[in-house]
């Protein structure tokens, strides 16, 4: 790893009971950019990174993160470096408001003036939820509540943004809207590593890629390259 690597990935191994989800992984993202993680349903993906977050339960393997190593480390302890995940199917409190689930984002932070700047850029970000914050996340429609799972990410101020499938199920409107923050968050200073089933749009947003199956990095290259490549084509962009 150089001092230019955000996250540094090596030899990561997740299992579940006696099934082997990752078998050796390693990965690099650069900082300052958007990198994606391409690959069918249960190739590995979201095992990959609830492991770099310590949300699996049986994992090995290191991961150094901005030059920390993080592999033995709580999660709560990951936030605080600066890294955060958006959790696959969003996982936020259906019960409480959306202001509520913002602030939860922002749990180990005590600087309150800093903590209000980024909430109202989130709000700025997502305008559609300023007339939403005192109803209950469970009202809002799919694509509002991915905004709310990414605006409570970002209220703990991250380096690091890992999102895990952030445009599944969504319109395809909304899934414009969801790439064009993802650009907007890199541009502000935040890394990026993308996991998605829908191949051609994380290839549009990441300028890097790795391709996994089988819980094994099976390609990997820059997303032009890999757009043009009859392998990736056939199976994972319908052409």
């Amino acid at each position: 790893m150089t001092t230019t690597t955000s996250l540094s990935v090596r030899d990561l191994r997740v299992r579940y009971g006696g099934v082997t989800a990752v078998d050796g992984v390693n990965l690099d993202l650069p900082r300052g950019a958007v990198v994606a993680l391409i690959g069918s349903n249960g190739a590995g993906k979201t095992s990959v990174m609830n492991a770099v977050m310590n949300l699996a339960g049986d994992s090995s393997g290191t991961r150094v993160f901005n030059g920390n190593d993080i592999s033995k480390m709580r999660t709560d302890q990951i936030v605080g470096l600066g890294m955060a995940l958006v959790p696959e199917g969003r996982r936020l409190f259906p019960y409480m408001t959306v202001a509520e689930n913002l602030t939860m984002g922002a749990y180990l932070r005590r600087d309150s003036a800093a903590i209000q700047r980024d909430r109202d850029r989130v709000l700025e970000v997502f305008p559609a939820l300023r007339e939403k914050l005192n109803q209950p996340a469970m009202s809002l429609s799919g694509g509002q509540q991915q905004m709310v799972a990414i605006g409570r990410a970002l209220m703990s101020s991250p380096r690091l943004l890992l999102l895990d499938e952030p445009t599944i199920g969504l319109a395809p409107a909304v899934v414009d809207l969801i790439g064009t923050t993802i650009r907007a968050i890199n541009r502000d200073g935040v890394d990026v590593l993308l996991v998605e089933q829908n191949a051609s749009v994380a290839l549009d947003l990441a300028s890097y890629a790795y391709v996994i199956d089988d819980g094994n990095v099976v390609m990997q290259g820059s997303s032009e390259t890999l757009k043009h490549d009859n392998r990736v084509q056939a199976a994972y962009l319908g052409l």
